[in-house]
């Protein structure tokens, strides 16, 4: 039974419905500060002509709607007062509707309209010349009018007459107004006269008349007009008092006043215009055509004092209002179609592209111009009567992209568009036709199903660009450029469509509003109507249909509550409420029929096992206190056993508890288990199985123990053969978790239809590569550490190998994938493999990192790795470094070097330092700077690993590489000594300092290295001081000097190559001194051997026998041989 029906069957079909008002009279629930709910209009501001509309603060601050819930009687609305229609009594429905809203409408407003103008004219000033009012014999009156002077005025004027046929005649029921004739009325201010002028050129204008007939157009005074507390004027039109004369002007002069609004009606247009709220400081001008009917009504407090005037055309045929009955009578009927239609058949609202732009100052009705304005006057008088409301908003077009302006392009404005990478268009600041905001952004559908014309995007980047920004031409390439459309856009929609434009899409501050809302539910049904059509358009989410059944639940409004659900998606009505939501619903509606029905089809639609059971075991939880039907609820219980829906990860525990409820294994064998096996997926097999193996209640017997076992074999033996562990998967995850569950529900043996299922080989080389890789050797790792013996898992690592080892030619295996393929390695069992393996690696582009990794991987599973013979592993070990040293180009990259000599020590590979050395010291170039930045300041770095490893520095190989580094040093870049520096400066040393200068020049031949010194600008006494000091203490023996030309003077002074090589020299063996110092004496002579003498005397010092004492401690020393020392030994 679906919703519709039983809310047909509600008891609120059977009550009196409560009087409801119609959408026109409605206005829209708005959040202010406090949450509080404010029924508001905004002042209408007096220069508008058009109808105001509503406005609203919005209140940021969003608060939990409360729990309690309000002491109100149950509402029992009808299913019709939440549907989302019209109720419109007074019309009937229209014979042959419009079936297409958006394009009839633009049609009816794109067609022939020849009057440009508007059947009346208002407006209001605040600056105006004051008339210095004279009248008759009462003399000047002041402005505003006050009441005494009021009295005055009435005691010189007579009875208004009205004329009726050929009559004239004086009826206070038809006319009260005091008038005065024009004569006697006198503008004694000549600002008047001119300002009067500028009125009625406004109002020709706005009535419709061309510039040139404006020109001959005469505003002639006709009567004053005073009206006290109760006078008015029914409904009646103008006669022609005069030849020539088409409209009236009406001024309301200053005066305090209520009431008295003039009611306008020209065909079917009608309008109001309320010139009281400013009248006591602002002129207010009205006008009309003489065949407009209008009205004044009762003045209700103080005095409105006007002043009539007839607008008269001079030349030619005097202006006439043309009808306009065909074009309202389409635009009508569109409306009423749009109107009585159901609101997801027709648009929300439509955007219709005005011909003029306006600024946002200017966005307001009595700012439109030409054409813009009639329609507009047109449409909104229309859309009063029918319960629309119309809008203007600004469209804005964005264009980013690249001009096609090249280099020598003279202006940046004449630059196009080349190609549009992004283009963006939005409608913001929708106003009232006042000008009053109602919302800052319009939301669209994506369709342009809402645009008149439909495509607008395409009508608004037509012609030139409002605003455009270019970067310029930027030499290879053309610079960005970024263009903007600006229009002016009309909106309207239906008065029931006003909480869609008030909220846009986001329904949180109505809901604010109707959970602070308890007293008016005229107003607030609004809002639940678009709340409702939110929800039954999916463009809400459940949290939104939650709340509005909580508001409901606190309203005590059942119909509501129903109709929320009704349009909920029934596969999701138990998302949406909880059971607890559900019970707290019963507790205010009660149990009856409507709430037993509903509650049948959620139970019925849900597609949740375990949200089904726990509606029904909550509503039992109150089953006493709610006087539930305790049948009602064993029927519901047996037909959600009988009618499980597939059953998800995490319903096994339910459907466990389910079996044990219903009686144990013969329940679960009859009911529960052919239910699971013909919907449920293998993972739910896998987790069900391993649930049942648990439960104890049903393990009480031997035989149920025994039935629970096969049950459990046959639900995983399906579940294996269900399953793609390849497809969609791209990971070990569940085939571990299929195997686990066999080896825990003791069935290990049937790992092994698992394993059969992964080493399937009928499949391309590149998805055999990547199930290998993804899924085979991670889940080889997974099984390994938890060191149980798996069923096939051998022939899943050698399978795993060998399709690595002839699919991953080329393929660098990250750390983790190196570690996984090894596993697979061991778990083969095969001796064959490991050295395939390695063989396929050392083809890789290999560095260091890998090659560490390989070589610590293979040593921490030293103790598993099967091998032919001894040596397997130092073998392959070997192979990789050497392969490493063989193949790296070393270019003077000493972190390389270093690098790769600490990889041989920490992997115990010291013999492959007898080719990384050789090649060290041996390479295409040897030159002072390679020997100096590379080969020396390695023999430290290397002395501090090996010193660590506690290795003696002179066994082999390190003790000949470092001999052959400290030979090429000597003989390549320390060379002969020189001269001795001591003797050569002499002299230097009794220069005593008298200056700065001085001081300088003695600390450059005594102390520094530098070559050369230059003074700047000391002068020419200073110089010729200097090179007095120079001559008499150096001589150009140790240097030369010369005169820096530049003003003032200064001085050069330069070592002499004598001089300057006796200090390179020394420099330079003092570097070799602090090398060689880092190993004893003992040591470096067991380097040096038999050249030990000859080296010491290259660096000037003389070699000394070995001092008699202990023997200094011994180190280990490495064999030169292949064989592979285990340095961590004792």
């Amino acid at each position: 039974m679906d919703l519709e029906k039983i809310l047909q069957k509600s008891p609120a079909d059977h009550l009196p419905l409560v009087s409801v008002a119609t959408d026109a009279q409605r206005e829209i629930p708005r959040p202010t500060k406090g949450g509080k709910t404010v029924w508001n209009t905004t002042p209408q501001d007096d220069e508008s002509d058009l109808p105001l509309t509503q406005d609203t603060d919005f209140n940021e601050d969003q608060e939990e709607l409360p729990d309690e819930q309000t002491d109100v009687p149950i509402n029992t609305y009808s299913k019709s007062e939440w549907d989302d229609t019209d109720e419109s009594e007074d019309e009937d429905v229209i014979d042959a509707p419009s079936t297409n809203i958006r394009d009839d409408f633009e049609r009816v407003l794109n067609g022939p309209l020849d009057f440009k103008g508007s059947y009346y004219f208002h407006k209001s000033y605040n600056e105006f010349p004051n008339p210095v009012l004279r009248l008759g014999s009462l003399g000047h009156i002041g402005l505003p009018l006050s009441s005494r002077e009021a009295k005055h005025v009435i005691s010189h004027c007579i009875q208004a007459p009205f004329g009726q046929g050929e009559w004239t005649l004086v009826d206070k029921n038809v006319r009260d107004t005091w008038e005065m004739d024009a004569s006697q009325v006198h503008f004694d201010n000549p600002a008047w006269k001119p300002f009067m002028h500028q009125v009625s050129r406004e109002v020709c204008l706005r009535l419709g008349l061309a510039a040139s007939q404006a020109s001959t157009v005469r505003c002639e005074p006709y009567k004053l007009l005073l009206y006290e507390t109760g006078s008015h004027f029914l409904p009646h039109q103008d006669t022609e008092k005069a030849k020539g004369m088409f409209a009236t002007i009406v001024v309301v002069l200053p005066s305090l006043f209520q009431g008295g609004a003039a009611h306008l009606s020209h065909g079917d247009l009608s309008t109001t215009i309320d010139s009281s709220s400013q009248s006591l400081t602002n002129v207010s001008v009205l006008a009309w055509y003489t065949d407009v009917v209008h009205e004044i009504k009762p003045i209700t407090g103080g005095y409105r004092l006007a002043i009539a005037f007839n607008l008269i055309q001079t030349a030619n045929s005097r202006p006439k209002l043309p009808e306009t009955n065909d074009f309202l009578t389409k635009l009508r009927h569109v409306l009423l179609s749009w109107k009585q239609r159901p609101a997801s058949t027709v648009p929300t609202k439509l955007i219709y592209l005005l011909q003029h732009k306006y600024s946002l100052a200017s966005l307001r009705g009595n700012c439109l111009k030409g054409t813009d304005a009639y329609k507009v006057a047109l449409l909104q008088s229309l859309a009063q009567q029918l319960n629309f409301d119309v809008g203007l908003a600004n469209v804005e077009c964005h264009l980013v992209g690249y001009g096609d302006g090249g280099y020598g392009s003279e202006d940046d404005d004449d630059v196009g568009m080349a190609e549009v990478e992004e283009r963006t268009m939005s409608i913001e600041n929708l106003v009232d036709l006042d000008g009053g905001h109602i919302q800052d952004k319009v939301e669209c559908k994506e369709d342009n199903s809402e645009f008149c014309p439909q495509n607008l995007r395409a009508k608004v980047e037509a012609g030139e660009p409002d605003e455009r920004e270019y970067e310029g031409y930027q030499g290879n390439w053309a610079g960005s450029l970024e263009l903007w459309y600006r229009r002016t856009v009309l909106v309207i929609w239906p008065h029931r469509h006003n909480a869609e434009m008030e909220y846009g899409a986001d329904p949180k501050n109505a809901l604010v509003v109707l959970a602070s809302t308890h007293d008016d539910d005229d107003e607030r049904r609004l809002l639940v109507r678009f709340l409702l059509r939110g929800i039954a358009s999916r463009k809400f989410g459940d949290s939104v249909a939650h709340d509005l059944c909580k508001i409901a639940t606190q309203w005590k409004d059942l119909g509501l509550w129903l109709k929320t659900l009704q349009v909920c998606d029934p596969n999701r009505v138990l998302n949406v409420l909880s059971a607890r939501r559900i019970v707290d619903a019963i507790e205010v509606f009660g149990f009856e029929k409507p709430i037993q029905d509903v509650l049948d089809k959620i139970l019925a639609e849900s597609p949740s096992n375990a949200a089904r059971i726990e509606l029904l075991d909550s509503i039992m939880a109150r089953a006493e206190t709610e006087r539930v039907d305790n049948k009602w609820l064993a029927r519901q219980r047996y037909q959600a056993m009988k009618t499980l829906r597939k059953p998800i990860i995490g319903e096994e525990e339910l459907l466990v508890k389910l079996t044990v409820e219903g009686g144990g294994v013969p329940f679960l064998q009859s009911t529960i288990l052919p239910q699971v096996i013909s919907t449920a997926d293998a993972d739910f097999y896998v987790a069900f199985s391993t649930r049942l193996v648990v439960e104890q209640s049903l393990l009480q017997t031997q035989e149920n123990i025994s039935l629970i076992k096969t049950i459990v074999r046959d639900l995983l033996t399906l579940a294996i053969r269900k399953t793609d562990f390849f497809s969609p998967s791209t990971s070990p995850a569940l085939a571990y978790s299929f195997i686990e569950a066999c080896v825990m529900c003791s069935h290990g043996d049937l790992a092994s239809l698992v394993t059969e299922k992964l080493v399937v080989s009928d499949v391309s080389p590149a998805t055999a590569l990547m199930r290998t890789c993804n899924i085979l050797v991670p889940l080889v790792s997974q099984l390994r550490v938890s060191h149980r013996r798996i069923p096939g898992l051998g022939n899943l690592c050698r399978v795993a190998v060998d399709n690595y080892i002839k699919h991953a030619g080329g393929r660098t295996p990250a750390d983790a994938e190196l570690s996984g393929i090894l596993d697979a390695v061991v778990g083969a069992e095969d001796s064959s493999l490991l050295p395939k393996l390695v063989d396929q690696l050392l083809l890789l582009p290999f560095d260091l990192a890998l090659c560490r990794t390989l070589i610590m991987n293979l040593r921490s599973r030293a103790g598993s790795l099967v091998f032919d013979n001894e040596g397997g592993l130092s073998s392959l070990c070997a192979k990789a470094t050497n392969s490493l040293v063989q193949r790296t180009q070393y270019n003077s990259n000493l972190p390389l070097i270093l690098s790769h000599f600490q990889l041989c020590l920490s992997t115990d590979n010291i013999p492959t330092l007898s080719q990384l050395f050789p090649r060290l010291l041996s390479p295409a170039v040897v030159n002072q700077r390679y020997i100096s930045e590379i080969l020396l300041p390695l023999v430290p770095k290397i002395q501090v690993e090996l010193a660590s490893r506690n290795i003696s520095p002179s066994s082999p190989p390190f003790g000949a590489a470092f001999k052959q580094i400290f030979e090429l040093y000597a003989s390549k870049v320390l060379g002969p000594k020189t001269a001795d520096r001591g003797s050569l400066v002499e002299g230097v040393k009794r220069w005593t300092s008298c200056c700065n200068d001085c001081t300088t020049l003695t600390k450059f031949f005594l102390q520094s290295q530098d070559r050369q010194v230059k003074l700047y600008r000391i002068g020419m006494p200073q110089r010729k001081h200097l090179e007095q000091k120079l001559s008499q203490f150096c001589g150009y023996k140790i240097g030369n000097w010369s005169t820096i030309k530049s003003s003032p003077q200064g001085l050069e002074v330069n070592k002499s190559e004598l001089l300057y090589s006796s200090i390179t020299w020394i420099a330079r063996r003092d570097k070799l001194k602090e090398v060689v110092g880092i190993v004893s004496k003992e040591v470096l002579r067991e380097i040096l051997g038999a050249d030990y003498s000859r080296f010491m005397q290259s660096m000037g010092e003389t070699a000394t026998e070995p001092e008699a004492g202990p023997p200094p401690a011994k180190k280990r020393r490495v064999s030169s041989s292949a064989e592979v020392i285990d340095l961590c030994s004792p």
